[in-house]
This record gives C-alpha cells, sequence and structure tokens, in this order.
C-alpha cells in the first residue's frame, strides 16, 4: 500500500517526475563525527540562529583543501550553514550564511510511501521517477546529479519540493545528504532554496525483504517556508 499524505492543501502547480539514479554510498565521516570537529561556538551560533531546531547534518566540504566539516541547521527561525574558509590553518574559521525566513512560514507535509512489492521493472529504472517524461516542466536551475537523487523519491514528495518554483522562480542553491546502507537510508535530506521560498526533505529510507529500490519505503518530513532574506 502507498500513502502519500499531505496535511496542507494546495501546494501549488504540478510538476513532473525525474528519472531516478542510482544512490551511490561512500566512506566518508559520519554527520555526528564532523558536527563534533566543528568549534562548538560555531555550533551554539547555528543553533541559536535556527532556534527551535528541527534537523541538522554536517559533512566534509570537498571545496575545502583539508575536507575539513561543514555543517546546516533547520529550525523555525531559519536555514543556516557553516562553511570552512579557505586557508591552511589547523583549526579553520567558519562563514556562517543561510535564509532568514518570513516569521511562522515554516510549515511540514508528511509523506508516508509504502508500495507493495512487485516484479522488477526494465533495466535502468531504479526508483518512483524512473522513466518519467519530464519535457513539459519548467527550467528551475536543478543541477543533474540533483535531480537524480530526487528522483528518487515518492512522485508526492517531488511534487511538494519543487511546486514553489514552478511558477517562475529559480533554484539559487540546492543540496542533498544521507547516510546509511544500500537498504537503509538512515538519514536523508535534500533541500531547494530560491529568492522567495525554500522547500526540505528529510527522513529516511528502508528496502524491506522482497523489495528492491524500486518499491522502497520512505518515511519524510517535507518543510516549505517563505524566504525573508539570504543571510551571506
Amino acid at each position: 500500500m502507498t500513502d502519500d499524505t499531505a496535511g496542507s492543501g494546495d501546494q501549488g502547480p504540478r510538476t513532473a517526475l525525474h528519472a531516478a539514479a542510482q544512490i551511490g554510498l561512500g566512506g566518508s565521516e559520519l554527520r555526528e563525527e564532523c558536527w563534533n570537529e566543528i568549534a562548538a561556538p560555531v555550533r551554539d551560533r547555528l543553533k541559536e540562529l535556527a532556534a527551535p531546531v528541527a534537523y541538522w547534518w554536517a559533512r566534509p566540504d570537498s571545496s575545502h583543501a583539508r575536507q575539513a566539516p561543514k555543517a546546516a541547521v533547520l529550525g523555525e527561525r531559519g536555514l543556516y550553514f557553516a562553511e570552512p574558509r579557505p586557508g591552511r590553518r589547523r583549526h579553520p574559521e567558519y562563514r556562517i550564511s543561510g535564509y532568514d525566513f518570513v516569521s511562522g512560514s515554516l510549515t511540514l507535509d508528511d509523506v508516508e510511501h509504502t508500495p507493495a512489492a512487485v516484479d522488477e521493472p526494465p533495466s535502468g529504472a531504479t526508483g518512483p521517477g524512473a522513466g518519467s517524461d519530464v519535457s513539459y516542466a519548467p527550467d528551475i536551475g536543478l543541477l543533474p546529479d540533483l535531480k537524480g537523487i530526487l528522483g528518487n523519491l515518492p512522485p508526492r514528495a517531488q511534487q511538494l519540493l519543487q511546486a514553489p518554483f514552478g511558477t517562475g522562480q529559480r533554484v539559487d542553491r540546492q543540496e542533498f545528504y544521507y547516510e546509511g546502507w544500500p537498504h537503509h537510508l538512515y538519514i536523508f535530506v535534500l533541500f531547494l532554496a530560491g529568492a522567495e521560498d525554500l522547500t526540505i526533505a528529510t527522513g529516511t529510507k528502508l528496502i524491506p525483504d522482497g523489495h528492491s529500490d524500486r518499491t522502497a519505503h520512505w518515511s519524510l518530513h517535507i518543510y516549505r517556508a517563505l524566504v525573508r532574506k539570504a543571510v551571506v
């Protein structure tokens, strides 16, 4: 059974599904380890800006010479990032940026996607959006790698994440992060941010016995907020 529930009514224009790409798993540090490597005053500042905190993640920053960790914290007040500045110091300095939300604008939709096991699809199709026609969808600025990850999500989740950008608004910043095993992502986050709106999915993916990527079970929180201003 599939139960894609949404609690806040009309979410805007219908959007296309994307073709799913394989979710690869590497051997990078876990979010808890990365978070603890960042100085306590930086972590505290992120939590203070976002409070109350709804979700957070941390990962190595591939753009930094030493692969120093970066972190993000989502809360009712906004989504904020701590990213290491370029440099050769043993303990990097951090720049804090993010998005301030319009007060009270953060909303939440829950998406529970639990399809029954089915026969394997044709070769190359790996998830809910596999093989979908996206030619009619407006170009909102999504990068190919993000489209591939987005395509793994249930159709309802894809629609909720993209809907605010379906009337001409472009995505200015987009990121995803996940952690786990091939059959179980116990941490998953993907966000899209524009000049006026920000959407973010957090949750988990599980492939039960007898299932495949195509019938994976997803339990997701889809947040949406109005952007008051970008903090740079």
